[in-house]
Parts: C-alpha cells; sequence; structure tokens
C-alpha cells in the first residue's frame, strides 16, 4: 500500500497529537471571533480566499487548518469536542503519521478548490473524519444528544446522508470542496470504502426480512 511506503521512507516527520492542536488552534480563533469580530472579518472572515491570498494574506493558508466550522458557541463546543475525540480515535488506529497524512491531503482538497472556485474550506473535515472514524468502530455506541446510545454505523450513514445534503444544497465553491474533502477520504480506503458500504446495506437488508418474516409468525 502507498501508505506503509510512504510510512517507511517518512514516518519520522510528524506531528504527534495532532487532533489535540487542531483543537487548541480553532478555540483561539473562536476567542478571536468572540472578542474582536471587527478584526475577524476583515482578516479572516472566509478560511482561504484566493484574492485575499493575491493582496498577501497568506497567513490564511495556515487559518484554514483551524478555522472553526461554526461559531455559535453551543454547537462550537460540539464540534471542537467531536474533532478531538474521534481524532483522537484516529490517531491511536492509524498512527500519528498516517493521521497527518489525512489532515494534510484535506488541507490540500481546501487549498486546491481555493484555486478553482476561489474559496477554500475545510469546515467539512469533522464530518468526513466522522465517517472515517465509523469504518473503523461501527459497534462503538455513541450517545446521541448525550443521552440516546447509537452504534457508530448508523451515526456514520446519518454523516454521509448529511454530506448529500449539503452537496445538493452549498454554492458551487461549497460542492467543490465538499468533493474534494471526500476523495481525501477514497484515497485512504479505496475499494474498501465501496465494499464497506455494500456490506453495511445487505446487512441491513438481511435484518429487515428477518424481523418481516418474524412478524408473519406471530
Amino acid at each position: 500500500m502507498w501508505l506503509n511506503r510512504l510510512e517507511y521512507k517518512f514516518g519520522r516527520y510528524r506531528i504527534r497529537n495532532l487532533s489535540r492542536y487542531l483543537v487548541i488552534g480553532q478555540v483561539i480563533l473562536f476567542l478571536v471571533y468572540t472578542a474582536l469580530p471587527r478584526f475577524f472579518y476583515l482578516n479572516m472572515y472566509f478560511p482561504l480566499v484566493r484574492s485575499d491570498l493575491a493582496r498577501g494574506k497568506i497567513w490564511e493558508l495556515v487559518t484554514v487548518l483551524f478555522t472553526p466550522a461554526t461559531y455559535s458557541p453551543i454547537n462550537f463546543l460540539l464540534s471542537a469536542y467531536f474533532l478531538y475525540f474521534i481524532g483522537q480515535a484516529l490517531e491511536q488506529v492509524w498512527g500519528d503519521f498516517r493521521f497527518n497524512v489525512f489532515i494534510l491531503l484535506s488541507w490540500l482538497a481546501a487549498v486546491i478548490s481555493c484555486l478553482i472556485t476561489g474559496v477554500g474550506t475545510m469546515g467539512y473535515l469533522p464530518v468526513v473524519l466522522f465517517i472515517a472514524f465509523a469504518l473503523y468502530y461501527p459497534d462503538q455506541r455513541l450517545l446521541l444528544f448525550f443521552v440516546i446510545p447509537i452504534p457508530a454505523r448508523y451515526l456514520g450513514l446519518g454523516a454521509g446522508l448529511m454530506l448529500v445534503y449539503y452537496l445538493l444544497r452549498d454554492p458551487f465553491y461549497g460542492k467543490i470542496n465538499l468533493l474534494l474533502a471526500c476523495a481525501v477520504l477514497f484515497v485512504f480506503f479505496g475499494k474498501g470504502l465501496v465494499q464497506h458500504i455494500r456490506d453495511e446495506i445487505n446487512n441491513y437488508k438481511r435484518r429487515q426480512a428477518w424481523k418481516n418474516a418474524n412478524n408473519r409468525w406471530r
């Protein structure tokens, strides 16, 4: 696998606990937004803007990594918590280097989208990471609304449907950002992702057929 070869050659070049630094960066930008909204809007309203780069705002190449997906306080806390939780879990199963590669490819996807459409964002990263988490831990039960325990496979399916909704709703630059973010997921999982989705669908159909068959005998 290409990741194995890449890790063999460059595995020592990695940032440990990268998800922790991503969350810390998001907290800092969120506090800047809360304390200095005018400064925030004037300097970093969009995560990555082609015209801003042309005017010399090259720091957006860094801030795009830490731009929060939302600026609602409650939603931000939930988003930051899940980013940290999911990031830590994926770092354990992937290792630091592979998680670094995933984030790097997601950053490159945002840069490419910026060059194509004029705007680049990594706002879809938490959803894409959650789908990756659901693929590795399908039976892990998570508390929906911190109350209802649901296996990660179903929440991952919900996250996939959410991406489809975003794809239909978002403007052109959002669609390109989303498609490139999903492309990173396919780069990591490839055919295994498609096969996994097929297996989950078939398993669901079998469970439903079994329930229907049992209901007939009641």
